[in-house]
């Protein structure tokens, strides 16, 4: 009776042990920790695309006439992303001589495009300048180039003053038509100018008596 009774207690144990449910490992659980990085300092696979998308970029830049040796994307809100633009890009590019920030928004169609422009000279800079068109005056202390058509909203700020022509060659040879409705220039710490495209020629603009 004792022998059956072991029998019986070791065969209890066995079951119960064989029972023992082991926790199933999610395919998520897999996929997130291969995305992190790992303790050999290797990237994860959306840094990496990242990454990548930089590189492009920066030999756009290189390839139209803008050398620059880093380029990396920023997100602060500027004034224009209120107005539901369809796509926009922001770098900030460090050049041995220079650091750029090159931001464009492209908008669905002109009126929208116009209607970003003309609430932004009504309220520019954190003072919240008004600025009639035309009007050459100081918008801010650092230099800026703006283009205006009826598609995009371009804008390149530099921290030193900048070669104005360079940028309008790299526009060019991206591929954009000179058919910009407003160009403004300044220097740093000085006062603006404004152009506009005449028959694909750069030409001083000549404020309406109906302008702001």
């Amino acid at each position: 009776m004792k022998r059956i009774g072991i029998i019986g207690i070791c065969c209890l144990l066995f079951f119960s042990c064989g029972e023992e449910e082991v926790e199933p490992i999610e395919l998520s659980d897999i996929i997130q920790t291969s995305d992190k990085y790992s303790e050999n300092g290797e990237t994860s696979t959306d840094q990496q695309e990242t990454v990548d998308t930089l590189s492009i970029v920066k030999q756009r830049f290189t390839k139209n006439g803008i050398p620059c040796d880093s380029v990396v994307a920023f997100e602060e809100t500027l004034f224009p992303d209120r107005f539901g633009a369809i796509s926009t890009e922001k770098y900030e590019l460090f050049t041995s001589e220079n650091q750029f920030r090159y931001v464009q928004w492209k908008y669905e169609d002109s009126a929208k495009v116009m209607n970003a422009f003309f609430n932004w000279m009504d309220c520019y800079g954190k003072s919240c300048k008004s600025i009639f068109i035309g009007e050459e005056r100081l918008f801010q202390a650092n230099p800026f180039q703006l283009f205006v058509n009826d598609s995009v909203l371009i804008y390149i700020e530099g921290v030193e003053s900048f070669d104005f022509k360079k940028w309008e060659d790299y526009l060019d040879k991206s591929g954009y038509p000179k058919d910009w409705n407003f160009v403004i220039e300044q220097r740093k710490l000085g006062k603006a100018r404004w152009f506009q495209y005449i028959e694909e020629k750069k030409t001083p603009y000549k404020k309406n008596e109906d302008s702001k």
